[in-house]
């Protein structure tokens, strides 16, 4: 007998519980106690990072890899407003619709902090192949 669509979600949803799919070097490079080696990230942890990381990444920035990540730091330089805030949205949803396979539904806030000069970006999404819906949060500004 074959296995149902359902059945295939529940089937990846339980493996990606139970063993270790998604695993990333954590830039924190924070090492284990015993082991004295980088404690990896895992699973979720590690795609929450890569979507930050992809966001904070300038496309060009990587060596032989010039497709990834999207311009949205060139957002920081133009006047904090609601109209800049949604097209630093929309940038951020094709950058991730183009470069992180393992979410979807995506949903991306962009809030103008006009007073600290800022963005406030909330971006939600679901992990592929599992009911987890996850949302990571973080502030976009110019350094000085």
């Amino acid at each position: 007998m074959g296995i149902g669509l359902s059945d295939y979600n529940e089937t990846k949803a339980s493996n990606i519980a139970t063993k270790n799919v998604y695993t990333d070097i954590p830039l924190s490079f924070k090492k284990h106690p015993v082991k004295n080696d980088i404690v990896p990230l895992k699973d979720l942890d590690a795609i929450k990072q890569s979507v930050r990381n992809i966001i904070l990444t300038n496309q060009g920035e990587r060596p032989f890899q010039m497709g990834i990540g999207g311009n949205v730091t060139r957002y920081l330089f133009e006047p904090v407003t609601p109209l800049t805030a949604f097209s630093l949205k929309e940038e951020i949803i094709k950058t991730l619709q183009r470069n992180e396979s393992r979410i979807s539904n995506t949903q991306v806030n962009v809030v103008a902090d006009i007073d600290r000069n800022m963005f406030n970006v909330i971006i939600a999404f679901n992990v592929q192949f599992s009911n987890i819906r996850e949302e990571i949060s973080f502030a976009l500004e110019r350094l000085r």
